[in-house]
């Protein structure tokens, strides 16, 4: 039996297995090379998220107080104005011009003498300096509002003392009064602008940023002490009488040149609280309530040596008409108290009722005569 070497067996390949194992080879990098990148991108991924903490900590311990006072005047919006435009544009409305020319109202530019105005009620009630409109014949008053004509003004209410008065304009359209401040949330460090427009235009002539330095500066005038608030940003002939409002274009304050140079502090300038102003209003719109007076104020004129309330409309079958009294007619004192502010009326009505009587002294027709009036609500 012959033994022979067996013959190999030949193992041969076709194309397509040749194809399919280049496939295979090829899909076999592919998936290593995916791996591969998954593992980099993770590998990214956590670097980027412990530098991200890490820088955090960094920022943090660097700047920690810094983003905390950033974060405490986001969280205050009183203590910080980041649109000004956003609070001229809520007062510019409530700001008017008083002259007393007409045509120093009709050309967009600033006369001496100008002097800028508040709407604080919609029927027309305007807040102002009195120095500058002691003793006109005329007083007019342009509203802000584009192509706007001046209009006539009266006085209600004239305080030479604290260079305040209160005139009024009718009016048939619609009018915007500024929103006034709660007086519990101004704050030394607050930031606030003062609006002025003594221009005569549709823009707000002048807006001055700064911060209150005191809101407890008294000023002590004739025994009375009034509250004043202490700013930053300079008040001068065009913004005197304007508006001090903060961050929200409510009033805090009316600016006070007067005032400001009287104190005379270097750097320092002065505007009158709003409390104090809605004191006398509101004590003022009581008393016109209990007589039947439609329309009239307090006038003060050491000039002319008279004080007192002034009658400039009277309701028929109210106390005041009842009793004789009639339109320009002074109220000069009450139960032998003289009217000289506000707070003289407050302290003669604070104990009246319905029924009571009240013995006034009444300057008429440049005569001087008692008249007994008696309240009938």
């Amino acid at each position: 039996m012959k033994f022979g070497r067996s013959k190999e067996r030949k193992i041969s390949r076709t194309p397509q297995d040749r194809i399919a194992n280049i496939i295979f080879e090829k899909k076999n990098t592919t998936q290593a090379r995916v791996k591969i990148g998954v593992k980099i991108i993770l590998y990214l991924v956590t670097a980027s998220f412990l530098g991200a903490i890490i820088s955090g900590i960094n920022v943090k311990n660097k700047y920690g107080e810094v983003m905390q006072q950033v974060k405490e005047l986001s969280d205050n919006a009183d203590n910080v104005i980041l649109d000004y435009t956003k609070v001229i544009n809520e007062v510019s409305p409530s700001l008017v011009t008083i002259s007393d020319d007409e045509d120093k109202l009709n050309n967009n530019s600033y006369f001496d003498g100008n002097v800028t105005g508040i709407i604080i009620d919609d029927s027309g009630i305007i807040l102002t300096n009195y120095s500058t409109i002691k003793g006109k014949s005329d007083i007019y008053v342009k509203l802000s509002s584009v192509a706007s004509r001046p209009i006539k003004a009266q006085i209600l209410i004239e305080d030479e003392s604290i260079d305040l008065a209160v005139i009024k304009i009718e009016f048939d359209g619609e009018l915007k009064p500024i929103k006034l401040a709660d007086s519990n949330t101004i704050k030394e460090g607050q930031v606030i602008v003062v609006l002025g427009n003594a221009i005569g235009d549709e823009y707000i002539g002048s807006s001055i940023p700064g911060i209150i330095t005191s809101k407890n500066e008294k000023w002590d005038l004739d025994g009375k002490k009034y509250s004043l608030l202490q700013i930053s940003a300079p008040i001068d002939e065009k913004n005197t009488g304007g508006a001090i409002c903060n961050s929200k274009g409510e009033l805090v304050g009316i600016a006070h040149l007067s005032i400001t140079n009287e104190k005379n502090e270097s750097g320092l300038y002065y505007g009158l609280q709003m409390k104090e102003l809605q004191e006398m209003i509101n004590s003022t719109n009581r008393f016109k309530s209990l007589l039947g007076i439609v329309e009239g104020g307090i006038v003060v004129d050491k000039e002319r040596g008279f004080s007192g309330f002034y009658i400039q409309e009277l309701s028929k079958g109210g106390s005041a008409y009842m009793a004789g009294i009639k339109p320009t007619d002074i109220i000069v004192e009450i139960d032998d108290h003289e009217i000289v502010e506000a707070d003289d009326i407050i302290v003669v009505l604070q104990d009246k009722q319905k029924d009571d009587i009240l013995h006034c002294k009444v300057l008429s027709d440049g005569e001087m005569k008692y008249v007994d009036i008696k309240i009938l609500s």
